[in-house]
């Protein structure tokens, strides 16, 4: 994971974090913080998979319920062309609710954050 991968928030709170070690140690510690959160992220698999899921059976539905209009070429789509726009967005909220539910994410997220400060002090 890379800095413009993570979220806005979490930048801006892991510079506001480095700022408070010595220099030498706040670029090892922004990077291995990221490469942590970015395991974290990946071990909440429900997230992907129920998104995933939820977008293909979307797209299904975009494809299935159309109807022709008598007398042209056009057709109109009864979903507005969202379903898989919408079931993808609630399939990963779904999937994210049982992740969050078997994680405990800020607890996790607080430790990856201390464990790396602690290592980043202790090498100043």
């Amino acid at each position: 994971m890379t800095g413009t991968d993570l979220p806005i928030e979490v930048k801006s709170r892991l510079l506001d974090l480095a700022r408070r070690l010595p220099d030498a140690a706040r670029s090892d510690f922004v990077r291995n913080s990221a490469s942590q959160l970015k395991n974290l992220a990946l071990s909440h698999e429900n997230t992907l998979v129920y998104g995933a899921v939820g977008f293909i059976v979307g797209e299904l539905i975009d494809n299935f319920v159309t109807i022709p209009i008598p007398l042209t070429e056009a057709v109109a789509c009864l979903t507005g062309d969202y379903a898989s726009h919408a079931l993808g967005a609630y399939g990963a909220v779904i999937g994210l609710q049982q992740d969050l539910q078997r994680n405990d994410l800020r607890k996790q997220v607080a430790e990856i954050i201390g464990s790396q400060m602690r290592i980043a002090i202790n090498r100043a």
